[in-house]
């Protein structure tokens, strides 16, 4: 079964809850006693709308909303349905059924009008002839657009005359054992017995071709989607990190042609340095080497002067003493005069 669902349409939650509601005090019990946290009560009248809605509805599939009010008491969630209303403009076929907006904007006026403080506590539809069961779409429908914990499922087969309720226990979808008809105190509960609510259901269900194509092509859309889904988030996270690389390696590039040129400016001061120093070792090279011959003229010179000396002693041996330091007070002179120099 196949159900198209606008979801901005959908109307959960209409007015507040009603105060000071009370659980049904007239109800019969149909099926089996549920010992779950969760009962689901439905009122006689709305039962009996229902029922006559889908009991010709034997070719096409057909649905509708259940509305009312949620009690929690006693440690358990009561589910309370007021009303049955039809969804109108659908698009059906044996084995689907679209809601349009058509749909649903006639369903919000009749939740408006005639059910002010109501909710959608759930909704149902009809299997012609393939029995009670949620199918994998009706699944989705479930987990996707009636969400809340309180919010059930309804199925009814009108050829098979078998019905079923499922409810919403720890994240999970399962049947109920059984469900109550309630009215008001004093009124006769009857009708039961027209539809067999839990008839075993058949091992093999006779599900046609078309929804199984449906429903495959539905699923490899979904996984479609996911997929894309998937790997735009990749694409998102990789261009995020090659953004981050982009700006880290900028940063470094400009940090290391920073160091480049602190690099080449001291270059330059130590070429600078070295040129000067060549220079100056240039200069001390030509002063030593000039001091050298200066030295070596100073040697010359005093060796000449004491050959000087010695041929002086030679020639004037018998001279005075006198005369003799005198002379030799000249040649200290001289040679003091040529060291000076």
């Amino acid at each position: 079964m196949s159900i198209d669902i606008i979801i901005s349409n959908i109307k959960n939650d209409a007015e507040e809850t009603p105060e000071r509601l009370l659980l049904p005090q007239n109800f019969v019990m149909v099926g089996e006693p549920t010992l779950d946290e969760k009962k689901i009560y439905i009122l006689q009248n709305a039962y009996n709308d229902l029922h006559l809605f889908t009991a010709d509805k034997t070719v096409n599939e057909s649905g509708g909303f259940l509305v009312g009010y949620v009690i929690e008491e006693f440690g358990k969630t009561n589910i309370v349905v007021k009303g049955f209303v039809e969804a109108l403009h659908t698009e059906a076929t044996p084995t689907t059924l679209k809601f349009t907006h058509k749909t649903w904007a006639a369903a919000n006026e009749v939740f408006e009008k005639e059910y002010p403080d109501c909710r959608i506590v759930g909704w149902i539809h009809t299997h012609p002839d393939i029995g009670v069961f949620l199918s994998e779409y009706d699944l989705f429908i479930q987990k996707n657009f009636f969400t809340e914990d309180f919010q059930i499922a309804h199925v009814v087969d009108p050829v098979k005359k078998i019905e079923g309720f499922y409810y919403w226990r720890q994240g999970k979808i399962e049947k109920s054992n059984g469900f109550y008809i309630y009215d008001e105190v004093g009124m006769t509960i009857s009708g039961l017995g027209t539809v067999d609510v839990f008839e075993e259901q058949p091992e093999t269900k006779r599900i046609p071709v078309q929804s199984i194509v449906i429903v495959t092509l539905s699923l490899a859309s979904l996984i479609l989607i996911v997929i894309l889904l998937l790997q735009a988030d990749k694409v998102k996270m990789l261009e995020t990190e090659a953004d981050s690389l982009s700006s880290d390696m900028a940063l470094a590039i400009s940090q290391y042609e920073e160091r480049i040129k602190e690099l080449e400016e001291l270059n330059n001061e130590l070429l600078s340095e070295s040129s000067e120093l060549r220079h100056q070792t240039v200069e001390l090279n030509i002063d030593l080497e000039e001091m050298m011959n200066n030295i070596s003229i100073l040697e010359t010179e005093i060796e000449k002067m004491e050959e000087a000396k010695e041929v002086a002693d030679a020639n004037e041996g018998d001279a005075n003493p006198t005369d003799q330091d005198s002379g030799n007070d000249s040649i200290d002179g001289e040679i003091s005069e040529i060291e000076t120099d």
